[in-house]
């Protein structure tokens, strides 16, 4: 007669246990590559959402509305965000980003827009814009790298390199 183990053959039983360590390596091989699938997918969604702003003619308003420093108003969606971006500005911090999000008027015409560095490579991630302003409201006549008047855009560009960002 054959060896038993609680009454079962010792044949049975080791094929149990190899059937039980193949089945746990593979449960802790799905968990995970599904925890890193799920990772990723967290990690993009946050970089996406964190970064990203969508500007449209409602983002703007009455500038006289918004607060001032010196000759330039500030607006940002997030009321932290916007005490920083002043804060770089009025104390003319270096080698210092503003906020995504921050909007940059000097004149009610023209306005920049600070979004992540890699949409807008050239002027380390700020848009610009054209602006028609009426009493019906904004309107964006134009938007992009290179769309301020020129003699504005030297001071604009003054505003951004005295954060060390252009």
């Amino acid at each position: 007669m054959r060896e038993t183990l609680h009454g079962r053959p010792r044949k049975r039983v080791n094929h149990m246990r190899q059937f039980i360590a193949l089945m746990c390596r593979f449960s802790a091989c799905v968990l995970t590559r599904s925890v890193l699938v799920a990772g990723l997918g967290l990690s993009m969604l946050y970089s996406a959402s964190a970064q990203d702003i969508t500007v449209s003619e409602q983002t703007f308003g009455c500038i006289l509305d918004w607060p001032k420093v010196r000759n330039t108003y500030f607006k940002h969606s997030d009321p932290a965000k916007l005490k920083e971006a002043m804060r770089i500005f009025r104390d003319s911090v270096p080698d210092k980003q503003y906020p995504v999000g921050t909007i940059l008027q000097l004149i009610p015409f023209e306005a920049m827009v600070k979004h992540p560095r890699e949409k807008f490579p050239n002027t380390n991630g700020w848009e610009f814009f054209f602006l028609d302003v009426s009493k019906e409201g904004t309107k964006i006549k134009d938007r992009g790298e290179h769309v301020v008047n020129l003699s504005q855009r030297r001071h604009l560009f003054k505003l951004s390199s005295a954060s060390g960002e252009v």
